[in-house]
């Protein structure tokens, strides 16, 4: 059986309490570990050949508000550079998640709130048997 705590006529369940606590940890152990990335921007692999050379390259692809895409180089993979943004894009990823998951965690919690009424009519319907 589920544990329940009252709360102004609502019961909320104490493991979605736990759970949104849970997540609010993790989104600030996220943000606290560094750079966040912003929307619209991804890395992609350019490819140069010289002197019948082939070099890979690493660019910072971005979207700006205006429409136009900026994509300046990171330069080779696997450098200072690639791995921060690396980094700061699977940050901003991992946010997202959270953010999905802490969304609908919200939605069962109001739900459970206004439904508890029908659950309590269903208990002491039980109750007068």
């Amino acid at each position: 059986m589920v544990e329940v705590q009252t709360t102004h006529k609502t019961m909320i369940s104490d493991h979605l309490q736990a759970e949104r606590l849970r997540l609010q940890q993790l989104e600030d152990a996220v943000r606290s570990r560094g750079r966040v990335a912003p929307a619209k921007c991804w890395l992609a692999e350019s490819h140069e050949t010289k002197n019948f050379k082939t070099y890979t390259y690493i660019r910072l692809v971005m979207e700006k508000k205006n429409g136009k895409i900026s994509s300046p180089s990171l330069g080779r993979p696997g450098n200072v550079r690639h791995r921060e943004w690396q980094a700061a894009i699977a940050r901003r990823e991992a946010l997202n998640e959270i953010n999905q998951q802490a969304t609908m965690l919200g939605e069962l919690i109001q739900r459970q709130e206004n439904r508890q009424e029908c659950i309590d009519k269903a208990v002491r319907l039980d109750s007068m048997e």
